[in-house]
Parts: C-alpha cells; sequence; structure tokens
C-alpha cells in the first residue's frame, strides 16, 4: 500500500459509517487490557481433547498443530492478541483446520502467556464472544501508523498491502495501539446497509530498527463470517 491518501467527500454515503467506525477503533484502543488470570491457572500447549465443544469453550484458542511456526511472535509486526474474559487463555493445538479459532494459510507463530494468546500469520479469524480479540500494533516499531481501507469485498488484501490493488478509500487513524476486532466488526455489520459489497480493513504499517517496512492487515465484511488476516 502506497502512501497516498484518499478522503471521504464531504456527502459521500459511506461516510457516516466509517466515521462511526474511526470513533470505535480510537475507543477499543483506550480500553485498559484486564487482567483476567484470578485463578493463577498457566495456559495449556495442547489440549487433552480436539472436540469442537472444547475448541468454543471460553478462553480457547484453537490452532491446528502442522500449522504452528515459531513458538515467538516478531516484535517489529502486528499481532493477534487472545484474552479470556475470565480465567486462563489457552493454546488448544489438537483441532482441526475447519474447528480452529485461527484458519491458517500458511505457518503461524506463536506465545503464550499467563494471560493470553499471540498469533501472527495469515489466515481467517473466527470470532468468540467469549474473549477479546485484539489486533495489535508492533510494539518495537521505530514508527508505526494505522488506516482504515475501504476496498471492494473481493480485494486481494496481499494485493492491498503490495499497492496493486488500489483502495476506494484511505482513512488515517494515527499511531493506534490496538483495536477490539469483535466490536469493530459488530459495528460494520451495524452498517451492512451502506457497506454491502465493501470491505474495511484495519491496516497496520510500521518501520524497524533497520528502516524495514512492515505492513499487516485485517479485513472486515458486514456477513461477519471471519476476519481476514494478511502480513507482508
Amino acid at each position: 500500500m502506497n502512501s497516498r491518501m484518499t478522503y471521504l467527500p464531504s456527502r459521500s454515503p459511506w461516510r457516516g459509517a466509517l466515521v462511526a467506525v474511526t470513533a470505535l477503533a480510537l475507543l477499543a484502543a483506550r480500553t485498559p487490557a484486564q487482567d483476567s488470570d484470578e485463578d493463577g491457572v498457566l495456559p495449556k500447549h495442547g489440549s487433552s481433547s480436539g472436540s469442537s465443544e472444547d475448541m468454543h469453550a471460553p478462553g480457547v484458542v484453537g490452532l491446528p498443530e502442522d500449522a504452528l511456526g515459531m513458538d515467538q511472535v516478531t516484535p517489529t509486526q502486528a499481532q493477534l492478541v487472545f484474552t479470556a474474559l475470565g480465567g486462563s487463555t489457552t493454546l488448544d493445538t489438537t483441532v482441526s483446520a475447519a474447528q480452529a479459532t485461527f484458519q491458517p494459510e500458511g505457518p503461524v507463530d506463536f506465545s503464550v502467556t499467563e494471560e493470553s494468546v499471540s498469533l501472527q500469520g495469515d489466515g481467517q479469524l473466527v470470532l468468540q464472544d467469549e474473549m477479546t480479540i485484539s489486533f495489535q500494533a508492533a510494539p518495537e516499531a521505530v514508527a508505526r501508523g494505522a488506516y482504515l481501507v475501504v476496498t471492494t469485498a473481493d480485494a486481494d488484501l496481499h494485493g492491498l498491502l503490495a499497492g496493486s490493488v488500489a483502495p476506494s478509500y484511505v482513512l488515517p487513524v494515527g499511531d493506534l495501539p490496538a483495536v477490539d476486532l469483535v466490536q469493530l466488526q459488530t459495528l460494520v455489520t451495524k452498517h451492512a446497509g451502506v457497506l454491502n459489497g465493501l470491505k474495511v480493513s484495519l491496516v497496520y504499517l510500521a518501520v524497524d530498527g533497520d528502516g524495514a517496512l512492515h505492513k499487516a492487515a485485517a479485513g472486515l465484511t458486514p456477513d461477519g463470517a471471519t476476519v481476514e488476516v494478511v502480513s507482508d
């Protein structure tokens, strides 16, 4: 994605919905993280049961074992962070790709702590009401910025990040530390009437200490079936 910005005309029929999305993103960024590890239970890597019932239990992030990449995430790249609303957050690597919370399109790097599970990779995210799922900016970037980008619903996000797919509109959001994707999807769905046939993507750009540019995006459509997540 190049640096040229396109702003919404003042009478665009989509302006109200996109301004609302921007407002939610800013609100989500100010929401403090919750410490939900009240019982002191450590997360587990690999559950003894791979049933869909277990996978959808509160605080369980399902990821196929054959999709596991490095057991650490890159601090100069954006990441998905899953935090249970109550109790511990666990990573279950015994589920199938169809049952997974994050349905990967390649290797997925991961990190597990007492409070959260972090993932980096390309794939389809299945949202869950039992946990906070946030898209977080690179924590160790020298410079970074976030943008809300509108494209057609079938636009290729890799092409968008590479600059080969032109966006319809771009709204700079500034240095946005994190956005709750569950809340963002709720608002996009709420405005389905004006966003029909479109995709709203949160794009993070980050520059590391060597001057390299890192890009990541989470694309949401009004139907809300899954959230597409890619990095470049």
